[in-house]
């Protein structure tokens, strides 16, 4: 019964999604004249774009954003977009680009930065600056994370250039330097030092996901929150000597049994509304026991197993509970001497609404009876509060989706990496975030990954996507405040 439940469901939606996209036909119809895109040709169009800003290497560190600026500040200026390339210091170029609408409404900010991290080019198939084509992807380092949500935010703000669309409000692209290092010289910097060029009532940003399962869109995660990113050093103390007089107690070896300890600890699940919302519709693409599971979180009887269960998914596992992960191990200076002293960084992402002391806490009860201590943090900012999923943007994407994958669940999505989306709602700018490419589960794992790589079926209908919902928020008015 719950499958025929479902398939009626579905069914639904996709008469609904049949009627609004006849109801806007009709509507065009009886307004302006204006050709529909020729989406085939702008997915070319964007794939080439792609390709430039692959072959631009914008590695961070030493950053050279300025590369993939100018690519783009070339295109867009080209279609009659205001551009500006402002650099905090040469080479870090941030791009501001504006496509000017009515003044109806105050504007629509869309980011995606242009740095990205490293390489071992020897574990590549292909260049990994290169863009090259292959088995129906493109490849290179900053095509999921996150060049490729540049090229398809240019491409459908050149077509509603062409097409001379004037929005309700104006649409500000923002292609931002340093986001994957300190963001001091990229969103942080302009917010600090340039605030008027991003005067917006809105944002939408790189975090969220477009899921497929089985070739199916069946999700779409829009990031109205994320998790709290937080450095912690873990000091481990020993005797110094000779190496071939070795004990048992060196500073490596208790980094090491602590290390363990945190792989073996795992920290409790919080069940957050959100949560339960991301699995109930994730659980209409699973198999049975799996879906039982998404659907029990909050069953006093089952949760806390089903959970466990979930966890087994790394993808999983993140939305579900803390995570802490060691990242960088530094100890030693001599190949015949025992340090004194070792450490370790810990990565942890901690869900929203963990208390930091309480974390803190709970780490040195895993640690307890080792030589380790962990260095308090720095005074931290709290993190803002989750951006509500109703307003004009939120509307935007969800229609969308219904006309371009009727079957696609939209739910709130919290993050387990970071994003300059933060900075935004600290600043009361209500932000949100959606990786506009369909993904298999496993391919988020590519980002920052050996072989990043984006199929091209998937780009061609993030352009769309990007397309349908910058027309539908930048239509959507709020009106003007008076000062």
């Amino acid at each position: 019964m719950a499958g025929e439940g479902q398939t009626q469901h579905r069914a639904l939606r996709r008469g609904v999604a049949r009627f609004s996209g006849l109801l806007l036909a009709l509507l065009l119809a009886l307004g302006p004249a204006t050709a529909s895109p020729d989406f085939r040709r702008a997915s070319t169009e964007a794939l080439e774009l792609l390709q430039k800003l692959v072959r631009a290497d914008t590695t961070n560190p030493p950053g050279n954003e300025i590369l993939a600026a100018k690519i783009l500040e070339e295109f867009l200026v080209k279609e009659g977009l205001t551009c500006e390339v402002v650099e905090p210091e040469p080479t870090r170029g941030n791009l501001i680009c504006r496509l000017h609408g009515k003044g109806d409404a105050r504007p629509l900010l869309v980011l995606a930065h242009l740095d990205v991290v490293g390489v071992d080019a020897d574990q590549w198939r292909v260049p990994p600056f290169s863009g090259r084509l292959r088995d129906g992807h493109v490849y290179g380092r900053g095509v999921l994370d996150d060049k490729g949500m540049a090229a398809a935010i240019a491409e459908a703000l050149a077509l509603m250039a062409r097409e001379e669309i004037v929005p309700a409000r104006d649409v500000i692209f923002v292609g931002t330097a340093d986001e994957e290092s300190s963001g001091g010289l990229g969103l942080e910097w302009l917010l600090e030092n340039r605030p008027e060029l991003l005067e917006a009532e809105m944002a939408l940003n790189e975090g969220g996901r477009i899921l497929k399962v089985g070739g199916e869109i069946v999700l779409a995660g829009v990031q109205n929150d994320e998790k709290i990113y937080l450095d912690l050093k873990l000091l481990a103390r020993g005797e110094s000597g000779h190496s071939s007089l070795p004990g048992t107690d060196s500073a490596i070896i208790t980094l090491a049994r602590a290390l363990m300890r945190l792989t073996e600890h795992r920290f409790p699940p919080r069940i957050r509304p959100s949560v339960v919302g991301y699995f109930e519709a994730l659980s209409l693409s699973q198999q049975a026991s799996t879906a039982h599971c998404m659907t029990r979180l909050e069953d006093p009887a089952e949760g806390a197993l089903c959970a466990d269960i979930l966890s087994q998914n790394a993808v999983w596992n993140a939305q579900l509970r803390t995570t802490c992960t060691p990242t960088i191990i530094d100890g030693g200076f001599r190949a015949n001497l025992i340090p004194s002293q070792a450490e370790a960084n810990l990565n942890c992402r901690l869900l929203p609404g963990t208390d930091l002391q309480e974390h803190l806490r709970e780490l040195e009860q895993v640690f307890s009876g080792l030589q380790v201590r962990i260095e308090p943090p720095g005074e931290r900012q709290p993190p803002p509060p989750a951006s509500p999923m109703e307003g004009p943007l939120p509307g935007a994407i969800r229609r969308a989706m219904e006309r371009l994958a009727p079957d696609a669940q939209v739910v709130a999505y919290t993050s387990p990496g970071g994003t300059d989306s933060r900075l935004l709602r600290q600043r009361g700018i209500p932000a949100y975030g959606l990786l506009p490419f369909p993904l298999e589960e496993g391919d988020a794992k590519l980002m920052h990954g050996d072989n990043e790589r984006l199929s091209l079926e998937s780009f061609a209908f993030g352009v769309k996507v990007m397309y349908e919902i910058l027309i539908e928020a930048s239509s959507s008015v709020t009106p003007v405040e008076e000062p």
